[in-house]
């Protein structure tokens, strides 16, 4: 809506967990024309982007991914720590294809350090630090609270690109934000 153009990426192998019924509030799990089935939070928080499906597992995935990465602007991960590293695709892989490169990566506990390779959702986040019990109601806050604060330094980063021409690489972690 702001002029930018997403592509969002899902394997048919592991699709969007939106996708799922547990997330549809509609009568039945509507599906598209590919066959994969969509729910109504699924399409809103998807709407404006376009959908494309990728097996990063295989050869031809990655390099369809590269080939992406060739044109755009901005790479936003949420994979734990060593997915990226196994797909050949870490930060220093990618800005080699694209020079001009900002790529963030969100997480629960942050790139590096001693929990960096731990798995983490916005309630196990919320609980490790203690504000489950502030945010009861939902344990889910993170989510929104690091989303935002990634995209403000996503901004600051594209500042820092035009002024300088140097790729950079945001660690979006939930536990700091």
């Amino acid at each position: 809506a702001l002029g930018a153009d997403v592509v969002k990426l899902e394997a048919r192998s592991h699709p969007e967990v939106l996708r799922n019924a547990t997330y549809n509030n509609a009568r039945e799990l509507a599906v598209e024309p590919s066959g994969a089935t969509n729910t109504p939070m699924d399409g809103s928080l998807s709407k404006g982007t376009r959908g494309v499906s990728i097996e990063m597992d295989t050869d031809g995935g990655q390099a369809a991914f590269r080939d992406l990465v060739a044109s755009c602007d901005i790479v936003i991960e949420n994979f734990g720590a060593a997915v990226m590293r196994k797909w050949g695709c870490t930060f220093d892989a990618l800005v080699e294809i694209q020079p001009r490169l900002i790529m963030a990566s969100l997480s629960g506990y942050g790139r590096t350090g001693p929990r960096a390779e731990y798995l983490a959702y916005a309630s196990s986040i919320a609980n490790f630090t203690g504000l489950s019990e502030i945010w009861w109601p939902s344990g889910t806050y993170t989510d929104y609270v690091t989303a935002t604060h990634t995209a403000l330094a996503v901004l600051a980063a594209r500042a820092h690109l035009q002024k300088t021409g140097e790729a950079v690489y945001v660690d979006g972690a939930q536990i700091e934000a």
